[in-house]
């Protein structure tokens, strides 16, 4: 059994620069906040945007929460103008599929240069590869299972980190 934790991935991605944070955007946001309450605390220089259709109230002092379809291109114009260091999509709103590949194909546009995406809980690795097969063009990426698996997206090949420890 693997004992690693989705925080030491975050922190093999981002060891040499997770205090230079500036935006992090969390797509699906749980009702308690569980999740970017400790996105909060992980980036803690970082603002923090999280978009869900929910209605909800930002709960952190550099939090921003925007109730909203985070499966419309509408809102990605909307966010346009920020670029994100890293973009999270937690499950609670990719009900199927064809929500992961939309997150793929739509938030790159929004990623600073050096930006990584990572979708999380995804069905299979049939799921893994429809995903990949529409963003492709668009990231490198690695496949990971811990507790659930998820992809990470990097989107420029040079800030890719690949451990030599995985199994």
């Amino acid at each position: 059994m693997n004992s690693k934790t989705f925080k030491d991935e975050l922190d093999c991605i981002f060891w040499h620069r997770k205090d230079k944070i500036k935006n992090v955007l969390e797509i699906g946001t749980t009702p308690d906040y569980k999740t970017i309450g400790e996105y909060n605390i992980y980036f803690n220089n970082a603002t923090l945007f999280s978009i869900d259709n929910y209605k909800g109230e930002s709960c952190f002092g550099k939090q921003q929460y925007i109730q909203a379809n985070p499966f419309s291109l509408d809102i990605i114009c909307k966010l346009g103008k920020v670029k994100f260091d890293f973009i999270v999509a937690e499950g609670n709103q990719l009900n199927s599929v064809q929500d992961q590949i939309f997150v793929a194909q739509n938030y790159y546009k929004l990623l600073d240069d050096n930006g990584v995406l990572i979708i999380k809980n995804i069905k299979d690795i049939d799921d893994c590869n429809k995903i990949l097969k529409y963003a492709l063009r668009y990231y490198y990426f690695e496949i990971k299972e811990l507790d659930c698996i998820f992809i990470i997206m990097y989107k420029f090949k040079d800030i890719c980190i690949f451990n030599s420890d995985d199994d």
